[in-house]
């Protein structure tokens, strides 16, 4: 929710369930802004030139698990491959493709392609993530793993699996019934 009318900016940001508001001032390259309310944020943010271009190429994909169809991205070096390869799976909760992107990039960064893809109660479970069993994840983590070995960019020998929180269980049960 941004509104700007030069010189003017205010917007909203997430806090949990709540929302912090920021007002403030465009000036050049600077924006300047405070937050209203009871936590005080004083952010100043400052235009140092353009961002050096990703070492990586992304590539949308899609994981198909029995009827389960999952978006995703496929993170993929630059420079010749066949690359390693890692999965990764999200931790409990309601997480989409760009809540693990951070890791994926950081794998990118250093030459392992990273497959991100959005968890199978996003958007279409209304009953709530609980009910959702770890089999069925691991299920769509080694749907994920047959995807990538598919390809010949990959080099099917070296695909591994990253979890955090609940993803590492998920990962477990899938490394389990891997060959």
């Amino acid at each position: 929710n941004i509104r700007y009318q030069h010189p003017h900016i205010s917007f909203d940001v997430p806090d949990g369930p709540e929302h912090l508001s920021f007002e403030g001032t465009v000036s050049g390259k600077t924006i300047k802004v405070v937050s209203r309310g009871q936590k005080q944020v004083v952010l100043e943010l400052q235009w140092t030139g353009d961002a050096p271009p990703l070492p990586f190429t992304e590539e949308a994909i899609e994981i198909s698990n029995g009827e389960v169809k999952l978006g995703g991205d496929l993170l993929l070096p630059s420079g010749p491959g066949p690359h390693p390869a890692i999965v990764l799976i999200h931790g409990s909760g309601k997480g989409t493709r760009d809540s693990c992107r951070i890791f994926g990039n950081l794998f990118a960064r250093h030459g392992v392609a990273a497959l991100l893809y959005d968890k199978r109660d996003v958007g279409n479970n209304p009953i709530g993530v609980d009910l959702v069993d770890l089999r069925d994840l691991a299920g769509d983590a080694l749907a994920a793993v047959a995807l990538l070995k598919a390809r010949d960019d990959i080099r099917d020998d070296q695909i591994g699996l990253w979890g955090a929180s609940q993803g590492s269980g998920v990962a477990s049960i899938a490394a389990a019934q891997s060959s």
